[in-house]
């Protein structure tokens, strides 16, 4: 589900349908939500996010609890917050700490976040060895010229 997009096109018909929807039930709110984190866009992710989050405060449904923080994860990894994606997944292993899916999903987050991190470790670090760089060759620069 991380690497699923729903085209343009689909989304727009799917945005079509629940903007016909005069006051949209908890179904057809979850099934927008759930089109809309299938985005390749930042913001219609987020609007996936705020729709799950309404859909959980509103639902007595465990189910449906359970699976909005599923797919909220999703969408949150999709964003790269993945501490929060993490969080929405260790509150289903609270309460479900076998279930096979959620923990698949928290271990690829776990690896989407440290290969982000060691990525983000070498532009810090490659941006401080050509900070360095340039320090070292005014020192030589100013030396040279006494």
């Amino acid at each position: 589900m991380l690497e699923e997009y729903i085209s343009d096109a689909d989304l727009k018909k799917a945005r079509e349908n629940y903007g016909t929807t005069e006051n949209p039930n908890e179904t057809q709110q979850f099934e927008f939500a759930l089109n809309l984190i299938r985005s390749k866009h930042r913001a219609e992710i987020e609007e996936g996010l705020y729709l799950f989050q309404n859909v959980f405060a509103r639902t007595k449904d465990e189910n449906i609890k359970r699976d909005t923080l599923y797919y909220m994860a999703i969408g949150q990894t999709k964003l790269s917050n993945y501490e929060q994606a993490l969080k929405f997944l260790q509150s289903i292993l609270n309460v479900q700490p076998t279930n096979e899916q959620v923990r698949d999903l928290y271990v690829e987050v776990n690896k989407k976040m440290k290969r982000d991190g060691l990525i983000g470790l070498g532009i810090v670090g490659s941006a401080a060895a050509v900070g360095l760089v340039g320090i070292i060759g005014l020192g030589a620069a100013l030396l040279s010229k006494k």
